[in-house]
C-alpha cells in the first residue's frame, strides 16, 4: 500500500525536527566539532534522501523543494560516508533545511 502524500510530508518533517532536535543551541562550529551529533543529522538527512526519492508524484509536483539535491546527497552519503564533509552537513542544517520545512508545512496546510 502505498503512503498517502500528507503521511509522507509529516514523515519529512519530522526527521527535520528531530535533525533540530539533535543541533539544539550548537553553533555550527560546535556542530562540526561534535561527532556523535554531526553523525546522528547526517543520518536524519540520508533518511529524508531516501524519503525523497520514494515520495509520491503528486507530492513532487506540489511541493516546491531540490527533490534531486536531497536525493542526490543521499546517494553521495551512502556510496562515499568516509568522504562527507561535515561543513557541507552543517550548511544543509543550519542554511537549507528551513525552505524545505516551510514548503513541506504548506504542503500540509493545503
Amino acid at each position: 500500500m502505498k503512503k498517502d502524500s500528507n503521511v509522507f510530508a509529516r514523515e519529512m518533517l519530522q526527521l527535520i525536527e528531530n535533525a533540530r532536535l539533535f543541533v539544539g543551541t550548537m553553533t555550527r562550529a560546535e556542530f562540526v566539532e561534535d561527532h556523535k551529533t554531526a553523525a546522528s543529522v547526517l543520518l536524519e538527512i540520508i533518511m529524508l534522501g531516501e524519503m525523497a526519492k520514494r515520495a509520491p508524484e503528486d507530492m513532487k509536483e506540489k511541493v516546491d523543494i531540490p527533490w534531486r539535491d536531497i536525493a542526490g546527497f543521499r546517494d553521495r552519503a551512502i556510496h562515499q560516508y568516509s568522504k562527507i564533509d561535515m561543513d557541507i552537513v552543517a550548511g544543509i542544517i543550519f542554511d537549507r533545511l528551513d525552505s524545505v520545512e516551510s514548503a513541506l508545512r504548506t504542503f500540509i496546510a493545503r
